[in-house]
């Protein structure tokens, strides 16, 4: 018996470490890629309905916004700022990932407005994450926008939490402004 219950605790103990290291494997680190997550099906994707996979954020600068529905018109000023700056599309893309799981409103009524949105302005890509697998696997904040910036090599060179200030703002600017100068879209 009571070796039983030490194989047991032993068990307890290297599952648990296995869990931890899996869950700790997957955030998002700067100079770092992305943990590799493709959002299909039922857990969503972009928002034509084909599969989206971090894998095709390569080969130029890509700006990632990742909120909830309700967080949008916060990181509307600075979608807006990024806008007038008139950056080249060969060189920089912007995705928004919406956390659809994040409010009650259904997920047809979000993608009908999304989809409106995305006829509009189609120098965007606008996905959608129905199952907070991003927010879990890269261990994004729930509570605030999360603004990641990735670089021609899919590393991460750029990635903001916590609330939306007009110095983050300025920093990120800053931020593309340095890659597209340096060249590193490619």
């Amino acid at each position: 018996m009571f070796i039983r219950v030490i194989k047991n605790k032993w068990i307890l103990l290297a599952v648990t470490l296995i869990l931890f290291t899996a869950s700790t494997i997957a955030q998002v680190e700067l100079q770092k890629n992305l943990p590799n997550i493709i959002l299909s099906g039922t857990n969503g994707g972009n928002i034509d309905g084909s599969d989206w996979t971090n894998t095709n954020l390569t080969n130029k600068i890509n700006l990632i916004y990742y909120v909830s529905p309700s967080q949008q018109k916060v990181v509307e000023p600075l979608l807006e700022k990024i806008d007038k700056n008139n950056y080249p599309v060969e060189e920089l893309s912007t995705t928004i990932i919406i956390n659809t799981k994040a409010t009650w409103i259904p997920n047809s009524v979000i993608v009908g407005k999304v989809k409106g949105r995305a006829k509009e302005d189609t120098t965007k890509n606008y996905v959608l994450d129905k199952k907070e697998i991003l927010l879990k696997e890269w261990k994004l904040s729930e509570d605030n926008p999360n603004i990641l910036l990735i670089n021609g090599k899919g590393e991460v060179v750029f990635l903001h939490t916590d609330e939306l200030t007009k110095e983050i703002e300025s920093k990120l600017i800053n931020q593309i402004e340095l890659l597209i100068n340096k060249g590193e879209s490619k």
